[in-house]
Order: structure tokens, then C-alpha cells, then sequence
């Protein structure tokens, strides 16, 4: 478009220097005012041309220029330049003079001729031009009586026309290539667009990316990736393959445990090795302390999409937890109590702590089975308080519970739970401890036979008996101890003194001798 501009440009020169030529030929044989407004306007046609050239090469390179303002101004401005050309010639044609309308005529042809040539972008304006510059020279010829004149006029005339089918042509041929070129150009702004759109997301990712061909070249990376290869200096002429992007990341020591060339090697080997098993991710530790995850992805085409992400916080958050864990096994190992968690159908889902060491059998015993089908073989009443309780998803505190133990004896614990809920409300199961009373239980049960076996010992003696603690409270007695408190049987009770017993009998005048000794 500006190469036809320019070329129009040259041939608007063409006009006010033939003006001067002619104006020069006609000084004196026509009217000298006339003839100076004929060149004026000649140079005024070819300054508003020029101007428009000049705005319109501006508007080009702006990559516009084809609207139809522009198309407007076009078509008026050769218009007008046509007029004047037009007006000129039935001006100089008044001369009977063959050599000057021959002359005329072979620069109004030409000026034509390099109209066709050069308004290729706007049909219309090569019309306005052409009409009015050709057709008063080749009238005026036809209507004279002489053959040249007659046969130069018919020949204006058919160059006229061939000079319109030409310009059509033309137009056609630079409209399909003009909107040929602008789809290019559109297609070629949407493709940096998204070419810019493209990088621009890749460099707001989080993760270094990077994208390696069928050859196992890098084609395109993201700044976070870039930023990992600090000592890496693009080279488009050499393409950085993998394993040069492998060396790069392990370059001056940077990967813990690659410290030397042997070692990069070897890392090097054994990473391609694990790519090619297709044993992705890789965590890769730097000296800094910095955690990485790489990992590859396929591409169609048979490329790879390589991706880095900084996984430190994650591998800081892992170690706190396997410490957390760790800590939270070491108290349950160390205390009686064992954790347990039931689902939302009640089943074990986890047991830890001493609950094997307890039970003589492995946490998987109860795994996936209901709480409800290993029912309590001691108190009936515990265990339905514990039923209860999960029925109507309620916590429980303290149930005692008796199991068999592998090797055929009871023991004992308590349980305590809470039931768990989701943010919605919906019921997700139980959590919970077990604690081990099997020692406690065994104890109270060899209390109570020691006691039953004392109090056996004590029916055994044939007088009565009767105990007092160090504050001369009754705190033991057997069944003959009424006997010898005659009258107060109802007095020997737990917390009694002697002196109590001694007066309850003394009252019922069971002991006659005493009852002065009682008043005093």
C-alpha cells in the first residue's frame, strides 16, 4: 500500500512541471490570466494531493487505510484534480495547433496511465481522475475536422476505456491481495497476542515450567524456570536439551549429595532412568534447604512438559506431622491408654497404642468389624449404657468393659469416645481412648477374698468379737458380739464406741451392777 502511495507521489510531480512546459509553449497565444489560474490550480491539485499521500501513508502504517473516509477523500481529491486537467485542455485546445494537442495529449494519457498504475486501492477516485482529464481532450479532437485530430480524439477515447478496465482489474487483484494481507495481519496481531497472553500466564505460574520438542530440546520456558538456571546463558543458535537442563540444576554443588562431576553424572543417569520408567514425580533436595518435585507430562507432538515446584513448605509440614506422630506414639506407648476410631456404621477404622499388648491380639482384630459384635462378657448394664450412648451418637465416659484375653483370661479397661461431625452436621463416627484396669480389677477382686476370708475366720472363733480402731471406734465384730452387749445390738454398728455399746445395755438394765457407775 505504501509502495503504490509512492509511486503516486512520483507521478503527482509529473503535473506541475508539464504545467510550467505548456504555460511556457502558450505564453502569449492565450489569455495570460487564464493561463496563470490554469498552472495555480495545477500546483494547488498537486499540494492537496501530496497532503493527502502523506496523512494516508501515516494511516497505513497505523494499519488502516482501507475505510471508507478514506476511500471519500480518494475519490474527491482526483476528482478535483481531474476538473482542473479537464478545464486546462479545452483551454489549450482552442489552439489550432496539432504538435501542442499532441503533446497534450500524450500527457494527459500518461498521467492517466500512472493513474491506473497507482489507484489501485480505490476504483472510484481512477473514475473521477480519468473522466474529466480525458474526455473534453478527446471531444474536442473527435469534433475537429482534420483525420489526425479525428483519429487521435477515437484513440483517447478507447484508451480511456482501456485505461477503466485496466484500473478495475487492478483493483480487484489488489482488493483480494489487500484483504488477503490484512487477514494475515490480523491473524498475525491475534497470534502475538496470544503468544504474549501465553507467556504471560506461564510467568504468573507458581511452578518453573518448561517445554522440551521431540528432540528433547527446551522450546519455551516460564521466569520461575529460567530463575532455577541462573548460570545458564540463553543461546538460541544451541537449544539447551535435558540433560544440559539437568546439569545446569545440579551445577556448583547447588543438589544435596552432588557435589562433584562423577556424582552429576550419576544423578544425571539415574533421573533419565527414572524419566524413562515413567517413575515421576522426583523430589530433589538443594543445599539451601529448598525442596523440589519435578515432573514430566507427554505433549502430542512426542515433547515432554517439564514442571518444578517448591515443595518446601510441604516437606517442613510433613516433618512436623511424622514428629507430631511420632510424639503422640511415643505418649500412648508409654501411657496405659490406646486410641481407637469407629466410622459412621460404627466399624473400627484404627487402634494403636497398647491395645495389643493389652489384649494379646493385633489392632487388625478389630479392624472392619462392628463395636456391637465384640460385645463386653462382664457387666451387662455397662455395656448397654455403651450401646445406648453410640445409638444416639452421645459421648461416654468411664464404661467398663471385659473382653477374653488370648491366653484365656479377662481383662479389663475403660473406654471414653466422642462422637465426630462433619462441617455439614453430618455424622462421621467416634474417637476415642481405651484404658487398661485389668491390674485395678484383679486387685479389688483379691481384696474383696481377702476380706471374705477374714470375716470367714472371724465367724470361725466361738466368743465374741469385737475390734476397735486407734479413735475407739467399732470397725469389726462378729455374729456373737450381741451376746456380750445384752440390750445393745442395735448399737453395734460401724463408728461405735464401747463406752456407747457399754450404756445401751446398761439402759436396757441387761448390766445391773453398772448402772450407778453410768449415771456418774
Amino acid at each position: 500500500m505504501i509502495a503504490l502511495t509512492r509511486q503516486a507521489r512520483l507521478s503527482n510531480l509529473v503535473p506541475p512541471v508539464n504545467s510550467i512546459i505548456l504555460g511556457f509553449l502558450l505564453w502569449g497565444n492565450v489569455p495570460t490570466t487564464a493561463l496563470i489560474v490554469w498552472v495555480g490550480l495545477v500546483w494547488a491539485s498537486s499540494v492537496i494531493r501530496w497532503q493527502m499521500y502523506r496523512h494516508y501513508d501515516a494511516a497505513v502504517a497505523r494499519g488502516a487505510g482501507y475505510e471508507p473516509n478514506w476511500r471519500a477523500i480518494w475519490t474527491g481529491v482526483h476528482l478535483v484534480a481531474g476538473v482542473i486537467w479537464g478545464i486546462g485542455s479545452i483551454i489549450l485546445f482552442t489552439q489550432d495547433n496539432f504538435l501542442i494537442q499532441a503533446y497534450l495529449v500524450i500527457f494527459v494519457l500518461g498521467m492517466g496511465a500512472g493513474a491506473a498504475a497507482s489507484f489501485a486501492p480505490f476504483f472510484p477516485a481512477l473514475v473521477a481522475y480519468l473522466v474529466p482529464l480525458t474526455v473534453p481532450i478527446a471531444g474536442i479532437l473527435v469534433t475537429q475536422e482534420s483525420t489526425e485530430s479525428t483519429v487521435l480524439g477515437v484513440s483517447g477515447f478507447v484508451f480511456l476505456i482501456a485505461l477503466v478496465l485496466l484500473g478495475r482489474a487492478a483493483n480487484r487483484s489488489f482488493s483480494e491481495s489487500f484483504r488477503l494481507g490484512a487477514e494475515n495481519e490480523t491473524l498475525a496481531r491475534g497470534l502475538k497476542l496470544t503468544q504474549h497472553r501465553l507467556e504471560g500466564a506461564l510467568d504468573s505460574m507458581s511452578d518453573a515450567f518448561g517445554l522440551f520438542d521431540a528432540e528433547d530440546n527446551l522450546v519455551e520456558s516460564n521466569d520461575k524456570f529460567r530463575q532455577l538456571l541462573p548460570a545458564v546463558a540463553p543461546d538460541a543458535s544451541q537449544p539447551m536439551s535435558y540433560a544440559q537442563f539437568l546439569r545446569a540444576l545440579a551445577a556448583d554443588g547447588r543438589v544435596v549429595d552432588v557435589d562433584v562431576d562423577e556424582h552429576t553424572v550419576e544423578w544425571i543417569e539415574d533421573l533419565q532412568r527414572l524419566r524413562r520408567l515413567g517413575s515421576m514425580p522426583i523430589e530433589i533436595a538443594l543445599v539451601d534447604g529448598t525442596w523440589l518435585q519435578l515432573n514430566d507430562a507427554p505433549t502430542e507432538d512426542g515433547g515432554t512438559v517439564t514442571t518444578l515446584s517448591d515443595i518446601t513448605d510441604m516437606k517442613r509440614h510433613q516433618v512436623e506431622l511424622s514428629d507430631s506422630e511420632q510424639r503422640f506414639r511415643d505418649f500412648t506407648s508409654a501411657a496405659s491408654d490406646w486410641v481407637w476410631e469407629l466410622d459412621a456404621e460404627c466399624r473400627f477404622t484404627h487402634v494403636s497404642g497398647r491395645f495389643s499388648e493389652v489384649s494379646g491380639r493385633s489392632g487388625d482384630y478389630l479392624i472392619g468389624h462392628k463395636i456391637h459384635d465384640k460385645p463386653s462378657v462382664g457387666s451387662q448394664d455397662e455395656w448397654n449404657r455403651l450401646i445406648g450412648a453410640l445409638d444416639t451418637r452421645q459421648p461416654f465416659r468411664n464404661i467398663r468393659v471385659q473382653r477374653p484375653h488370648e491366653n484365656g483370661q479377662a481383662y479389663h479397661f475403660l473406654v471414653n469416645g466422642r462422637p465426630m461431625f462433619g462441617s455439614s452436621g453430618q455424622f462421621l463416627g467416634y474417637r476415642g481412648t481405651g484404658t487398661d484396669i485389668t491390674a485395678m480389677v484383679l486387685a479389688e477382686e483379691r481384696a474383696r477374698e481377702a476380706q471374705s476370708r477374714l470375716f470367714d475366720a472371724i465367724e470361725s472363733i466361738p466368743a465374741g468379737l469385737v475390734l476397735f480402731d486407734e479413735l475407739g471406734q467399732l470397725i469389726l465384730w462378729n455374729s456373737r458380739a450381741p451376746e456380750y452387749f445384752p440390750g445393745a445390738s442395735s448399737r453395734i454398728v460401724a463408728g461405735s464406741t464401747f463406752e456407747h455399746l457399754m450404756r445401751g445395755s446398761a439402759e436396757n438394765g441387761a448390766v445391773a451392777d453398772i448402772s450407778d457407775q453410768t449415771e456418774a
